[in-house]
């Protein structure tokens, strides 16, 4: 455990563990949102090929293969977050697909 990761531990009187995983999770839920964005965007889902042409400043498709299971996993979890109501609560840095 870092300096750091104690420091927030006790400012917050959570564990280390349990902030590494909010941590975690915000990350995920950040990159459904992009994904949401880019849907709305398009007016479709986007293909893995179209979302590794729309620019560097995303992770890769293949990166949200790995933390969703599959690029079909992924756009699941950013439908079952867009309608748990969870898709607007933090700002999203937009970026243009067309």
């Amino acid at each position: 455990m870092t300096v750091w990761d104690k420091l927030m531990a006790q400012a917050s009187g959570r564990r280390a563990a349990q902030l590494r995983q909010s941590e975690l999770n915000e990350r995920r839920r950040q990159l459904l949102l992009r994904l949401l964005v880019a849907r709305d965007e398009l007016g479709r889902w986007p293909a893995p090929r179209d979302w590794d042409h729309a620019g560097a400043d995303h992770l890769s498709s293949r990166a949200y293969s790995r933390n969703f299971g599959s690029w079909s996993g992924a756009r699941r979890a950013a439908a079952r977050l867009e309608s748990q109501g969870g898709a607007s609560v933090a700002p999203v840095y937009l970026w243009g697909w067309l």
